[in-house]
């Protein structure tokens, strides 16, 4: 969701962060960021169901691309790459 104030950009309810007067709206753009959200190291652990000592390793070794932005965030996208590159089915 997005909120967005119907007024001016200085309108003094926002600067007092009461939001009583916003409209919510949810926009593509919102739509677009949930897609490419960034999964929390315990995240992934759980849907792989491993430990997060694996996935370090996962990450150390360049198998899972991953940032750190203070904490480990894997991108979705790059999840579902690992788990295509690492699938046992015949192609």
């Amino acid at each position: 969701m997005v909120l967005v104030c119907n007024r001016s950009a200085n309108c003094a309810a926002c600067l007092n962060k009461t939001l009583t007067h916003l409209d919510i709206k949810q926009t593509e753009e919102y739509a677009q960021n949930m897609e490419e959200k960034l999964l929390t190291l315990k995240e992934v652990t759980a849907i792989l169901r491993v430990s997060e000592r694996s996935v370090f390793r996962y990450i150390h070794s360049g198998r899972l691309k991953a940032i750190k932005v203070d904490y480990w965030r894997i991108a979705k996208k790059d999840l579902q790459d690992f788990l295509k590159q690492n699938t046992n089915s015949k192609k």
